[in-house]
């Protein structure tokens, strides 16, 4: 019998957990009668997250070099303070067999990349790059990363191609039936790279965050969100 060994990076196992979510998950408990209320995050960020999530660690490689390139696709980054109560909002007012996309704003990676220097105050120079550029760049990645240098590598075809077929995010059906509100991307953005950048006297160095804003939640939600009930 062929074995087939398949490996996966994080960010395409989440996308797929996302697709078969939608795929398997809701349709089996609808069969079962068993109430299931899906909390689906986008882009998680916020100060404290040692362990680098792919989120923290993109806005961490772009407060590096002063010469960056980048592909620009549409992502929706949201406080991960917001993803715990757009959570628990979900528990109790979320309707049986329905999935919920928690995040914020829907913008262009490059409009990210001018608040990241904006907020930073560090100058750096992003040089957008095609999509066919960017597959061969990262196929180059993953290859010396698999045999070379045996370490996760920063990008992947497969990332590649997901990011090229992403579109804006709606999280109206969140906001009207669970009452969910996050706050803006630039309050989470100024919050995370204070810590990413130095850690300890965030408010000293760029200013404290928004205040007011009503926490909820964020969702790495997939490019089939057509299929979200």
């Amino acid at each position: 019998m062929s074995r087939c060994n398949v490996r996966l990076r994080p960010a395409e196992i989440a996308h797929a957990f996302d697709f078969y979510t939608n795929l398997t998950l809701i349709p089996a408990a609808k069969l079962a009668r068993v109430p299931v209320v899906i909390g689906s995050p986008t882009m998680p960020i916020g100060s404290y997250d040692h362990n680098l999530t792919p989120p923290a660690a993109m806005l961490r490689r772009f407060l590096g070099g002063r010469l960056q390139l980048y592909l620009d696709f549409i992502v929706n980054l949201v406080d991960v303070r917001d993803v715990a109560a757009g959570l628990i909002l979900a528990m109790e007012r979320g309707q049986v067999g329905h999935r919920y996309v928690l995040g914020s704003e829907s913008i262009p990676l490059k409009k990210v990349l001018g608040l990241v220097a904006e907020i930073s105050g560090r100058r750096r120079s992003f040089i957008p790059i095609s999509g066919r550029l960017a597959e061969i760049t990262t196929a180059m990645m993953e290859f010396t990363a698999d045999h070379v240098t045996r370490r996760p590598p920063s990008g992947t075809p497969e990332g590649v191609r997901i990011a090229l077929r992403a579109t804006a995010l709606s999280i109206e059906k969140a906001r009207c039936e669970l009452g969910y509100a996050p706050r803006p991307v630039e309050a989470a953005l100024r919050e995370t790279i204070a810590y990413l950048v130095g850690g300890g006297d965030h408010d000293r160095e760029f200013g404290s965050a928004a205040p007011g804003y009503s926490a909820v939640s964020p969702a790495i939600a997939d490019v089939e969100r057509d299929a979200i009930a």
